[in-house]
């Protein structure tokens, strides 16, 4: 039902704080951030307005420096607005993002065109368990914060797999003694 209002309003520490909820995947370390939301409505239909804003931020995400962080964020009633997005990823890796993306249901640009973020990653290295390498490449991102629709060309290169071939043949064909 209706009377849902949630008002949140954070400088700079606040963030830390909020990012510490994502740990251990992202760390925030260093960077100013200003956050100003309103969200109103119910819960099955809430409405935000508001803006995030980070400004020469630094943080690990997922075991990966990332630094020299810029973004502008808008909370437009039913619409997240990207208005910019900026990092660094490791030593050469670059980062850049805009567009909109709808909060619970997919949104609609003024043209009536679904709406989308464009994410752009050129030589971003990242790190898995077993995977080490750089990715280039464009994604749209589409749909909904809930329902994420991922389009694109992601390019994977300069890498490495680690697999252990030891454990590969024991488990894709019984073990072979010899005879002495």
């Amino acid at each position: 039902q209706e009377g849902v209002e949630l008002r949140l309003a954070s400088r700079d520490d606040g963030l830390r704080f909020l990012a510490g909820l994502a740990q251990p995947a992202l760390e925030w370390t260093e960077g100013s951030g200003d956050m100003q939301l309103l969200v109103r409505g119910s819960v099955v239909n809430p409405i935000a307005n508001g803006f995030l804003r980070l400004r020469g931020g630094e943080l690990q995400f997922i075991g990966q420096r990332v630094h020299a962080v810029e973004a502008t964020v808008l909370f437009d009633f039913e619409q997240l607005l990207l208005q910019e997005f900026s990092a660094k990823v490791g030593e050469k890796g670059a980062l850049s993002a805009q567009g909109s993306l709808g909060l619970l249901r997919p949104g609609r640009s003024a043209e009536g065109q679904p709406s989308s973020l464009a994410l752009v990653l050129k030589a971003v290295p990242f790190a898995l368990p077993r995977i080490k390498a750089v990715a280039d490449g464009e994604l749209r991102i589409g749909g909904s914060l809930p329902a994420l629709d991922i389009s694109g060309a992601l390019a994977i290169s300069r890498g490495s797999v680690n697999v252990q071939p030891a454990r590969l043949a024991s488990e894709s064909r019984p073990t072979v003694t010899a005879a002495s």
